[in-house]
């Protein structure tokens, strides 16, 4: 299990670091526990240490915030919809994940628990996007700091990017000489 927070002693002066951050932030403390002490008042993560049933409960529920708000944001979520969301949430992902901090879930434990389910691929991407919906809110209202089913690469509209030629076969492909198609067939790839 990942620590939440990483110390660091840089001259005489603490820093500290959150899970899942690449920068360390001063706390302009000369002592581990004064640095401890500064993160614990005045960090909010670690003073709100909700569990993912205190945030998710009644998340999808008829008058929850996330739901008032999705007209305003010109979405909609019909009543059915919100409805198989909340029940996913109350019969499999809060079982699980109910007594859990929000920052310790991290995503190939939630991809495991799903594979073990008796559901079918359908049922358990709908669960996979109910708690991509959760995790982006928390990530939103300064809950958690990273969103563990965020994905960390960029695509491109047709996939994966493909990987960058050789200057050989960019230089082959361009020269006007090389245009035979005996010589095509020979083209390192």
């Amino acid at each position: 299990m990942k620590k939440p927070v990483i110390y660091k002693k840089r001259g005489n002066v603490w820093y500290y670091r959150r899970s899942g951050e690449l920068t360390f932030h001063s706390t302009a403390c000369t002592t581990k526990t004064g640095a401890e002490n500064y993160v614990k008042d005045h960090v909010d993560q670690f003073r709100d240490a909700s569990t993912f049933e205190d945030f998710a409960r009644d998340f999808f529920r008829e008058g929850s915030s996330w739901v008032k708000r999705r007209p305003a944001q010109g979405h909609s979520i019909g009543e059915a919809q919100a409805q198989n969301r909340q029940n996913h949430l109350d019969r499999y992902i809060l079982a699980q994940f109910g007594t859990r901090k929000l920052g310790d879930i991290t995503k190939p434990e939630i991809e495991d628990w799903l594979l073990t389910l008796p559901l079918s691929n359908a049922t358990r991407n709908h669960m996979l996007y109910t708690l991509r919906i959760i995790f982006r809110e928390a990530e939103a209202r300064g809950k958690i700091t990273k969103n563990p089913l965020q994905p960390s690469f960029r695509r491109s509209g047709y996939g994966f990017l493909p990987p960058p030629r050789t200057s050989r076969s960019v230089q082959f492909l361009t020269e006007p000489t090389h245009r035979d198609p005996q010589k095509l067939q020979d083209l390192p790839l």
